[in-house]
């Protein structure tokens, strides 16, 4: 049986179809990480078919959301450039995403929260209408 490519331990589920690359349920999400999700590292070629459990999706969806936020603690509050580009990401992210977003409550109400704090409403997003729509939409202020 093949090895597992990140973790080298026996693989139980496989993931990509090129080159028969097998992957364990829980390296998927660093393997994700590390190779953009649809390339093989033995051939570099770009896979047809694309298998992983919709939770594994959900789950990395949250894990970068609150990566997003994490990042927006570190900053300091004088730093409103630095705040701008991570929430543009962020929104960029959940625009994509808008399935797992709605679906998860937890993260509306932390991501909503999150924004207020930094007064993103008030400062920044009436500027930038197509963001403040975003947030609107997405956020339901």
């Amino acid at each position: 049986m093949p090895l597992c490519i990140v973790c080298n331990n026996k693989s139980t589920k496989q993931i990509f179809n090129c080159c028969k690359v097998r992957l364990h349920t829980k390296c998927v999400s660093s393997y994700l990480d590390k190779f953009s999700m649809r390339k093989c590292p033995t051939c570099n070629k770009k896979t047809k078919y694309y298998k992983t459990r919709f939770n594994d999706k959900e789950n990395i969806f949250v894990q970068k959301v609150k990566c997003f936020l994490g990042k927006l603690n570190n900053i300091s509050m004088s730093d409103t450039d630095a705040r701008k580009l991570i929430i543009v990401d962020m929104f960029e992210y959940i625009s994509k995403n808008t399935y797992f977003f709605s679906k998860n409550e937890n993260i509306k109400q932390v991501v909503k929260k999150k924004l207020t704090e930094f007064y993103i409403v008030d400062e920044w997003a009436e500027a930038n209408t197509i963001y403040h729509r975003l947030f609107k939409r997405y956020i339901k202020v």
